[in-house]
């Protein structure tokens, strides 16, 4: 599977450190203050973190047009270790319930317990994929806006998705486990696979 960058200009790649104590209570951010993320930004996750809550928020140029959330749990080797570890409109929830989601029309909201996450873990990979039930090739030029909220216990972020007009696919962010620790990384790399041969990639065999 070949990613291409959607913006050809230089990436940035400078880590956001989040200061703070630990939560006692795994509460989430409650205030009104997000700090806005760009592609290739990384935000080192405080240690000990229990929750974050991911939101996903597209703007539809066309009524009949939907752009699918895929969380894929992944190991090193980049392969889940069970179907379970897709969660999409079609498995809701992780078998340990680590990663759910719910979902409306235009709107995907995915709870993640890290403390319950499997060990051999160490990606959690959101992709949005064109809906193509229909047959007809659809791309990212149907959707006016996107965007993604990320909560965690004391801070917020969004990412504002721009410059994918003409994909099919999209690796939005993906958090990372390293030594232990966890880091919010963001993509924004699109591809021109179908989600049947992301998955594919990823062990997942689809029918």
């Amino acid at each position: 599977m070949q990613f291409e960058d959607v913006d050809p200009e230089e990436d940035y790649y400078e880590d956001t450190y989040l200061q703070g104590r630990r939560a006692d209570v795994a509460t989430l951010y409650t205030g009104d203050e997000f700090m806005e993320l760009i592609k290739g930004q990384n935000v080192i996750l405080p240690e000990g973190i229990r929750k974050a809550r991911v939101t996903v928020e597209n703007d539809y140029k066309l009524d009949n047009v939907v752009a699918d959330l895929y969380v894929f749990m992944l190991d090193n080797n980049d392969q889940v270790l069970s179907e379970s570890d897709l969660i999409f409109f079609g498995n809701t929830s992780s078998l340990n319930k680590s990663v759910s989601m719910t979902e409306d029309e235009d709107c995907n909201v995915v709870d993640i317990s890290f403390n319950k996450v499997n060990q051999d873990v160490s990606k959690i990979r959101f992709i949005m994929s064109m809906n193509m039930e229909d047959g007809r090739i659809r791309n990212f030029s149907m959707v006016r806006s996107s965007s993604i909220t990320v909560l965690l216990e004391e801070r917020a972020f969004v990412i504002n998705l721009e410059n994918f007009d003409r994909f099919e696919s999209v690796l939005a962010i993906e958090f990372l486990r390293i030594r232990n620790k966890w880091k919010l990384s963001v993509q924004v790399a699109g591809f021109k696979d179908s989600i049947t041969a992301i998955c594919g990639d990823y062990g997942i065999d689809v029918e």
